[in-house]
């Protein structure tokens, strides 16, 4: 499986997207092309909407076509859950850079042995 998505900022709110898929089973050499154009709208820092157009096909080894051709506009619905539901639990003042917690632990036992 291969996947690529370009994406390029219109403005604060809106972007465009392009995005292509390849998927390939190995053992019997059947196989899945995906190509997509996307408009979005960001609602919330955390929250896009976004229609599109997908061109989707797929082939057996000799060549002939899977399930005919799944072609068409799209909508979807995407969002960055990390930040909508904290999912990992640390806050913001909890982050901080490894060479700062260093220094800091390092101050810390200075003061112990004082």
């Amino acid at each position: 499986m291969t996947q690529g998505r370009v994406v390029y900022h219109l403005g604060r709110y809106v972007d465009l997207a392009g995005e292509t898929r390849w998927l390939m089973q190995p053992s019997t050499a059947t196989r899945r092309t995906s190509y997509g154009a996307e408009l979005g709208y960001w609602v919330l820092p955390d929250l896009r909407l976004g229609g599109g157009y997908n061109w989707t096909g797929a082939s057996e080894p000799s060549g002939n076509r899977i399930g005919g051709v799944r072609r068409g506009f799209y909508f979807t619905i995407s969002s960055k859950l990390s930040n909508l539901f904290d999912l990992f639990g640390t806050s913001r003042e909890g982050l901080q850079a490894s060479g700062d917690a260093d220094v800091q632990s390092t101050d810390k036992e200075r003061k112990k042995e004082e």
